[in-house]
């Protein structure tokens, strides 16, 4: 609730000043369709949009971003 559809399960603001956002998909899940249209509107503004089904994908984005 209050919450807007697609928004991703992790939400950053990284260190650069950029917004990133990781969706946590299990093996075989898809984006949904407010989800797309949420990472469209995230990377059309600058902002970093990832997909992680695994801790240690979670863990090489966020070293990707500089986080860790």
């Amino acid at each position: 609730m209050g919450v807007k559809p697609g928004v991703g399960d992790l939400c950053f603001v990284l260190p650069y000043g950029i917004a990133g956002f990781i969706e946590l998909k299990s093996g075989k899940g898809k984006l949904t369709d407010s989800q797309k249209v949420f990472k469209d509107d995230v990377e059309s503004l600058g902002g970093l949009y990832e997909e992680a089904r695994s801790i240690e994908e979670v863990k090489q984005i966020l070293k990707a971003w500089e986080v860790l």
